[in-house]
């Protein structure tokens, strides 16, 4: 299964100075780290947290060579093809039980931000996978440290595919901006508004209004009232997905009729893996 550069894209760096210069936000970006090639922004940002770095960081690179995605997945793309970001919060207001909304706003942020510099319509499917026409396009990886039950800082990291090419195998699978919309985009626009979407949807959050998060959360799952199958670590079965619970719990009627609450397993669900 082949991963190219979109025909007409360029691979030229997105500038740190570039970015400075446009970014209009008061937290998001307060220090950046910008990689031509890293291991992983996830793995840079979790370490420099540990160290004490301040809310706000933000780490992104052109290429990964260990990019991780859920549940141990890699996450490939090509030089310059895509944005492979990690951003350092430190969200102490935040219990451990609704680390959630993390992972659910930046979802929604990155999904407005879409539609704002494409015109694409973007859905979400559960957890926090961005879907353009039923196929993959961006995965968000939450990590937390803390003890004693406090959140002393999380990494909301993410790749969005924008300007790659999938080849042969990958029809069902995953898509990009490019080849939704049939040409290249410029990634610096779109990375602006992702940040400042995450900025506005984090002070929301910071300001006790979890609840309009989750509800813009909610609202774009395209899997609710879906048949679905689930694969988790003691089992699989089939169901209906049927709600989510305020802390992302998924919530499924299985075909014998019980109610099984999802908190971490694979998802696919049928009518959009078809489409």
């Amino acid at each position: 299964m082949s991963l190219s550069l979109f025909p007409g894209a360029e691979a030229a760096p997105l500038r740190l100075r570039e970015l400075r210069r446009a970014l209009r936000t008061r937290l998001v970006g307060r220090q950046m780290l910008h990689f031509a090639r890293v291991g992983s922004t996830n793995e840079v940002a979790c370490r420099l947290a540990e160290q004490g770095a301040p809310e706000g960081l933000l780490v992104w690179a052109e290429e990964q060579t260990a990019g991780r995605g859920r549940m141990g997945r890699r996450w490939e793309a090509p030089r310059g093809s895509g944005l492979l970001v990690s951003l350092l919060l430190r969200p102490s207001f935040l219990s451990p039980e609704r680390a959630f909304l993390l992972s659910a706003l930046a979802a929604l942020s990155i999904a407005e931000a879409v539609e704002k510099v494409s015109g694409l319509e973007v859905g979400l499917k559960w957890p926090n996978d961005l879907l353009l026409r039923g196929r993959k396009c961006c995965g968000i990886l939450l990590e937390l440290g803390g003890k004693a039950g406090r959140i002393e800082y999380a990494v909301v990291g993410w790749g969005l595919n924008v300007n790659v090419r999938f080849g042969e195998g990958w029809e069902r699978r995953a898509t990009s901006l490019a080849q939704e919309v049939g040409s290249p985009l410029p990634r610096l626009p779109l990375f602006l508004a992702c940040l400042e979407r995450l900025e506005a949807h984090y002070m929301a959050l910071r300001a006790g209004r979890g609840e309009d998060v989750w509800a813009g959360w909610r609202r774009r799952l395209k899997m609710l009232g879906e048949p679905v199958h689930v694969s988790t670590s003691e089992g699989s079965f089939c169901g209906e997905a049927v709600d989510v619970e305020p802390d992302g719990t998924l919530l499924v009627r299985r075909t014998d009729g019980t109610l099984a609450r999802v908190v971490a397993a694979d998802v696919s669900v049928r009518t959009i893996a078809a489409a």
